[in-house]
């Protein structure tokens, strides 16, 4: 029995007949589905299938493949690498890495919390660099950054949603530096010098 047929049915034993035809007439506009149901029915649609995101700036993840990810022109010299993560409707996860204006991740993070009001705050490891996590805001914001070499790295998603944090995480925990790969591969690719042939000058004598 479907939903519509047991809210008639429950009506006809309550009202008039008068009263069910305008009901019949004026239906129920439908409620709005709780957040559990949209979160599920989000993962269905997104689908648990990942794809890998190979950057021209040295570094890759996964991320899940219904999402579009678009990156961002910035006129800023100072910025490798600006992208948005994008879902079905129009949330997304911000990833950003550029030269810091910070000496280090003290400072930001003296200066962040001045001009927010943050909740939790964290260690973590972004790779092999250490990191902080934090939620801050209202609506809550996921927040994590890292500072390494005068680099500054930013991840920043919702974190009302449980299907943003995890795929807010597994972008970090996926997270690698392919340019550092690829010169180790150049290397491993290089012959040894037990493996490269002696080269030997044969003089001429010229009588």
């Amino acid at each position: 029995m479907s939903k519509k047929f047991k809210v008639a049915f429950a009506f006809i034993s309550t009202f008039l007949i008068s009263s069910i035809a305008f009901i019949i007439l004026n239906p129920k506009k439908p409620s709005s589905q709780p957040e559990s149901e949209v979160t599920i029915q989000q993962n269905a649609v997104l689908g648990s299938n990942t794809a890998v995101h190979e950057d021209w700036a040295g570094f890759s993840f996964e991320y899940p493949e219904g999402l579009k990810i678009q990156e961002i022109e910035l006129n800023d010299d100072l910025v490798y690498s600006s992208l948005e993560i994008i879902g079905p409707e129009n949330q997304k996860i911000i990833l950003r890495i550029a030269d810091s204006q910070y000496q280090n991740l003290e400072v930001w993070q003296e200066e962040f919390e001045e001009n927010n009001l943050v909740s939790s705050i964290k260690e973590i490891y972004w790779a092999d660099i250490v990191g902080l996590q934090l939620l801050y805001g209202a609506p809550k914001k996921l927040l994590t950054v890292a500072y390494n070499d005068n680099v500054f790295y930013l991840l920043e998603s919702s974190a009302d949603d449980d299907f943003w944090e995890k795929t807010h995480n597994n972008i970090l925990n996926s997270f690698q530096f392919t340019l550092f790969e690829e010169i180790l591969d150049e290397v491993s690719a290089s012959p040894s010098p037990e493996a490269t042939p002696d080269i030997v000058l044969i003089e001429e004598e010229v009588l």
